[in-house]
């Protein structure tokens, strides 16, 4: 009589640990949800995970064009020159001109209590915190001659990086991005415990922030899950044996 006894509460408890899963996916799906409609999708999201905190934001710029591209002149936020090799997915070298940002938004998403504010707002990002790891923005790319590298050079480019290109001219390749007020960016800082006041923020082509906050929230929400889970395994291995 034991043994059955504690093989239904542990089959009840199996049930709950499935409505629990069902409630988590859930929630992830309306935080992924929200994130993703137009035209709410441009978010703040600030992740808490593991302890680290990071900030992503998908947003579009406004303001005034604070900049120019030294090779398209064409004003904008953010410009990134750039040389890249046929071979290579990142540049060989690169330069950035940028102004301070601001970043509009239409909702903020919080992981850690897991909520969703339906009210935009403005993120500011000063020009010597945004961190370039890859052009992103409209295209422009050049042909390489002697004009164009004397012009690359008068913004910084190496002697040794130039010597490579005028040694094989036909395998770089030279580019402008830009970033103008009305386009949307994707900015994001790494996670870390203790957060600065003033953090960098790295501009991405895509919004990973956003999947990881989807991701954040069902890892949240499954470990007591997973702890009660292993909880109804123990009792059901304790009364088996007991009732053995």
């Amino acid at each position: 009589m034991q043994v059955v006894l504690g093989l239904i509460g542990d089959v009840l408890g199996w049930l709950l640990v499935a409505g629990i899963a069902a409630v988590s996916a859930w929630a992830a799906r309306l935080v992924v949800r929200a994130a993703n409609r137009a035209p709410g999708r441009n978010a703040l999201i600030r992740l808490h995970e593991a302890g680290a905190v990071a900030i992503a934001v998908r947003g579009v710029i406004t303001g005034p064009s604070t900049v120019r591209g030294p090779l398209t002149g064409a004003p904008g936020a953010l410009a990134t020159t750039s040389v890249t090799a046929a071979d290579q997915p990142h540049p060989l070298w690169q330069w950035t001109s940028a102004g301070d940002i601001q970043v509009r938004y239409d909702q903020e998403i919080r992981t850690r209590r897991k909520q969703v504010t339906h009210r935009p707002g403005t993120l500011a990002v000063r020009a010597d915190r945004i961190v370039v790891d890859v052009p992103v923005g409209h295209v422009t790319r050049f042909p390489i001659d002697i004009a164009m590298l004397d012009r690359l050079s008068a913004v910084g480019l190496p002697a040794a990086v130039r010597a490579r290109i005028e040694a094989d001219p036909g395998r770089f390749t030279v580019a402008e991005h830009l970033l103008s007020p009305g386009d949307v960016i994707h900015l994001a800082t790494e996670p870390t415990p203790n957060p600065s006041p003033d953090p960098r923020f790295h501009l991405s082509a895509g919004a990973q922030g956003f999947v990881a906050a989807g991701l954040g929230i069902v890892t949240w929400l499954l470990v007591p899950v997973v702890l009660f889970g292993l909880l109804c395994a123990a009792s059901i291995a304790y009364v088996l044996i007991s009732g053995g």
